[in-house]
């Protein structure tokens, strides 16, 4: 309660929170889970992994069996793919579970400018080094789009 949150309402895309490559989308989401602090995806991408399984013998996820993946990028350790667990984590099972605080993401389409200005209401600034006349290719691309788009 009180908390400021907003309504995702598109895709979004998960990134190394190091180096910012993207290592997965929304598409694959499978599932959450506050108590691993952690989102699992079906899929992936620009991850490895390593060469062997390690069995938790303590915390939330105690007796599960994982291998851990790291950025491709970077190496930065990521999260836990999940080869057995117990019968609570079996949604994370065979998925990529990302630890929330390893990523970033961003939500398609949001802060993106809505329309390019109208050719009239930019000013010709002696200073500016945006050439007028590709502002004006932008303007007639634009209203061109804008026309078929009607159609």
């Amino acid at each position: 309660e009180g908390e400021n949150t907003e309504d995702i309402t598109a895709p979004l895309v998960f990134q190394c929170q190091q180096c910012k490559v993207i290592v997965g989308d929304s598409m694959s989401f499978s599932y959450s889970t506050e108590k691993l602090n952690s989102i699992s995806l079906e899929k992936a991408c620009n991850v490895t992994h390593a060469n062997f399984i390690i069995t938790a013998k303590e915390g939330h996820d105690v007796g599960c069996s994982y291998v851990k993946f790291f950025c491709n990028n970077c190496d930065n350790e990521l999260g836990k793919f999940y080869c057995t667990t117990s019968s609570e984590y079996d949604p994370l099972r065979d998925k990529f579970t990302f630890s929330i605080d390893k990523i970033t993401s961003y939500e398609l389409g949001k802060n993106q400018l809505g329309k390019v200005p109208d050719k009239d209401s930019l000013k010709n600034d002696s200073q500016s080094t945006v050439d007028s006349s590709i502002i004006e290719t932008l303007v007639t691309k634009t209203e061109f789009y804008e026309e078929t788009a009607k159609v």
